[in-house]
C-alpha cells in the first residue's frame, strides 16, 4: 500500500495563528475561549488584530505575490483570505515547497464559507430595506469555494477539487478521502483544508437546538452541559511518501460511515462510529491493539460523549487507551474541526505527549471509556482520531509517528 506522509501544516485557531501555539496552549491547559458579552455564551474567537500583519506576510512573501498579484486589500471581508493563505504558506515552508508541486489535489472543508458576510443583506433584502442590485453584490460570495477562487483562478492547481461539508465531520473525512486519492494515484499530493468563522447563524442554530453552553465545555464529564462554537483555519499538506521531502507525521487510514439515526444526534450506541473506526484500522491494516491514544470529537455534549464512549468500549474492550478532547482549549471549530485537532495530535505526538481532557472534573458512570484527564509524557507511536457530524456522519483516522525528512 502507498505510504501517506503529512509533510507540512499550519493552522489560526482561537489559540493563536501556528500549530506551535496550539501545542503551548495544550500543554499549559490556557484555553482561548471567552464569553460573549451580548449573548452570555461561551464561543473561541480568532485574533482580528493579528490580520494586518498576516496580510502583509503574505503579501510580502514571493508565492504569496504570485496568488495575490494586486496584493490583499484591507476589507474585513478578506478574512478567510488572509487565514486560508498564511497557513498554505506555512505549510509550504515546512514541506519545503516554493511552489505547489503537479498532480496536487485540493479537498476543502467548511459549513459556512462567507457566510458571515451576506447573511445580514439577506435578511435585508428579503425585510425590503436593500434593493436586489444591492444584495446581488453581496451574495456573489455564497459559493463555499470562493475562499480558494486565487489558487484555482490563477492556475496555481492542475489536480481535482472536492468541497466536503458533512458538518462537523468535514475535516476528518477530507483526511480519510485525501488518504484514498493517493493511495488509489489519483493525485501524488494532496492538500487538504478549511475555514471557519462564526457568523449569526450559526450560533443561532446551535443555541436553538439548546448545545451551547455559557460556560468553557467539560468534554465526558458528568456535569457536562455542551459545546463552545469557535473559528478557525487549518491546512494539511499530504503526499505520497517516497515523494516527501519533510516527513512529520503519516495518514496511515481512514474510514467513514453513515448511521441514519438522527438529523442532529448520533447513535447512542456509537455504531456508526464504530463502523468508521474499524474501516479506519482496516484501511490503515493494523490491530485496535496497537493504538496508544484516542483523540475523541468530544465536543460536550450528551449524546455525542455518550455515543463515542460506547463505541470505544465496543472497539478496545473494558480497558481502552487514553481517551480524550481537547476541545476545552479550543472549541468547536464545526468542520475545521477534524484538521486543527489532526495538527494537535501531530504536534503532541512529536512531543511525546498525550494530552488530557480540559475541564474534566467528575466521571459519567454512564460512560466506561478510559478518560485522561491530565497531560500524559508518552512515547505515542498510533493515534486514532475520530469525528462525528450532523445527520449521521462519522469519519476516522489513523496517525502514524514518523518525524524526520528524507
Amino acid at each position: 500500500m502507498t505510504e501517506v506522509t503529512i509533510s507540512g501544516t499550519g493552522c489560526i485557531t482561537c489559540l493563536g495563528n501556528s500549530p506551535e501555539d496550539l501545542l503551548a496552549a495544550a500543554l499549559s491547559g490556557q484555553h482561548g475561549l471567552s464569553t460573549d458579552p451580548h449573548l452570555g455564551l461561551t464561543l473561541g474567537y480568532t485574533n482580528e488584530s493579528l490580520i494586518p500583519s498576516l496580510r502583509s506576510a503574505i503579501n510580502n512573501h514571493p508565492y504569496g505575490r504570485s496568488l495575490f498579484p494586486n496584493g490583499i486589500s484591507e476589507d474585513i471581508r478578506t478574512m478567510p483570505l488572509v487565514y486560508l493563505y498564511s497557513c498554505l504558506l506555512a505549510a509550504m515552508k515546512q514541506a519545503q515547497w516554493d511552489h505547489i508541486p503537479k498532480d496536487t489535489g485540493v479537498i476543502f472543508a467548511t459549513t459556512t464559507g462567507y457566510v458571515p458576510y451576506w447573511e445580514d443583506d439577506l435578511v435585508a433584502f428579503q425585510a425590503g430595506k436593500i434593493s436586489e442590485q444591492d444584495f446581488t453584490v453581496s451574495f456573489q460570495d455564497h459559493p463555499l469555494s470562493r475562499p480558494l477562487d486565487p489558487l484555482f483562478q490563477g492556475r496555481h492547481i492542475d489536480g481535482p477539487l472536492r468541497i466536503v461539508t458533512s458538518a462537523c465531520a468535514a475535516g476528518t473525512q477530507a483526511l480519510a478521502l485525501a488518504h484514498q486519492w493517493i493511495a488509489l494515484g489519483k493525485v501524488q499530493r494532496c492538500i487538504v483544508a478549511g475555514t471557519e468563522l462564526l457568523s449569526t447563524l450559526t450560533i443561532r442554530g446551535f443555541n436553538s437546538l439548546s448545545l451551547i453552553s455559557k460556560n468553557p465545555c467539560a468534554p465526558f464529564d458528568q456535569n457536562r452541559d455542551g459545546i463552545n462554537l469557535s473559528e478557525a483555519a487549518g491546512l494539511i499538506i499530504l503526499e505520497r511518501a517516497d515523494l516527501a521531502k519533510t516527513k512529520i507525521a503519516s495518514l496511515s487510514g481512514g474510514g467513514m460511515s453513515l448511521d441514519s439515526y438522527d438529523m442532529t444526534s448520533p447513535d447512542p450506541s456509537g455504531h456508526g462510529i464504530v463502523r468508521a473506526i474499524e474501516a479506519a484500522l482496516k484501511n490503515a491494516s493494523i490491530p485496535a491493539k496497537t493504538i496508544d491514544w484516542i483523540h475523541t470529537h468530544g465536543t460536550g455534549s450528551q449524546a455525542n460523549d455518550i455515543a463515542e464512549a460506547a463505541a470505544m468500549s465496543h472497539i478496545f474492550g473494558s480497558v481502552t487507551p487514553p481517551v480524550s478532547s481537547t476541545k476545552g482549549l479550543h472549541g468547536h471549530a464545526l468542520a475545521v474541526s477534524g484538521i486543527i485537532e489532526t495538527i494537535l495530535c501531530i504536534e503532541a505526538m512529536n512531543h511525546k505527549t498525550i494530552l488530557g481532557t480540559l475541564n474534566h472534573q467528575q466521571a459519567d458512570e454512564k460512560i466506561k471509556a478510559c478518560i485522561q484527564k491530565e497531560n500524559l509524557a508518552f512515547d505515542v507511536r498510533r493515534i486514532l482520531k475520530t469525528t462525528l457530524g450532523f445527520g449521521g456522519v462519522n469519519a476516522a483516522i489513523v496517525l502514524t509517528h514518523g518525524l524526520g525528512t528524507n
